[in-house]
């Protein structure tokens, strides 16, 4: 009986640790496509519409940048509808609204070099 209860309990151990693992990899799925022809260094995202802008999303990165054609990992991003600020290596600003953001597929969200309308210096 002993033994029975302890196998059910590692079998509950593992499960719950391949469900935290499982959890884990789905949020290190998510990425940003870096599809601007530029590198940059900062990309923060706000529910469309606000200024609450999130983290540095390139803080994610070794090299703290989104260079060009790179996909870089999110934190702290769930699926929906979002105002996303770029900041490019030259020091350019940019904001790009209503972006959908994903949670499944080989990236989440991309910006291409023509949705770079609303840029200052």
């Amino acid at each position: 009986m002993r033994s029975t209860m302890a196998a059910c309990f590692m079998i509950m151990a593992l499960t719950g640790t391949a469900l935290a693992d499982d959890d884990d990899e789905k949020k290190s799925k998510m990425k940003f496509w870096n599809l601007t022809g530029v590198d940059l260094t900062e990309i923060s995202l706000a529910p469309a519409g606000t200024d609450k802008f999130g983290d540095n999303q390139t803080k994610n990165d070794d090299n703290n940048q989104a260079e060009a054609d790179e996909r870089l990992p999110l934190t702290d991003v769930t699926a929906g509808t979002y105002d996303v600020r770029i900041k490019d290596k030259d020091g350019r600003t940019c904001l790009v609204k209503n972006v959908e953001v994903k949670d499944s597929g080989p990236y989440s969200f991309s910006i291409e070099a023509d949705q770079l309308t609303d840029c200052k210096t």
